[in-house]
């Protein structure tokens, strides 16, 4: 199955479980499947962390590796976004 062949939920299905094994510090992430959208051959893929982290920077080291794991062992072209806290 290619990247424009895939729906949304297929997509999430892939990700989610690369999604469940981050974690930055105690703060968990998760996929918000209704934002996902297909861009220019690239899922765009919006992560919603479970609280603000605190320090950006080992946040957005998290959402670069999700990336190149999922690119590289699913094969789909994603772009992993920072969604959302969950929490305020």
């Amino acid at each position: 199955m290619t990247t424009t062949e895939m729906t949304a939920t297929d997509v999430a299905n892939r990700v989610r479980p690369y999604v469940a094994q981050k974690t930055i510090g105690d703060i968990t992430l998760s996929v918000d499947e209704a934002r996902i959208k297909l861009r220019n051959d690239y899922w765009r893929i919006p992560i919603r962390p479970s609280r603000e982290p605190e320090k950006l920077c080992p946040y957005y080291e998290a959402l670069a590796d999700l990336e190149d794991e999922v690119q590289e062992n699913e094969g789909i072209k994603v772009t992993i976004a920072s969604g959302d806290p969950l929490t305020e």
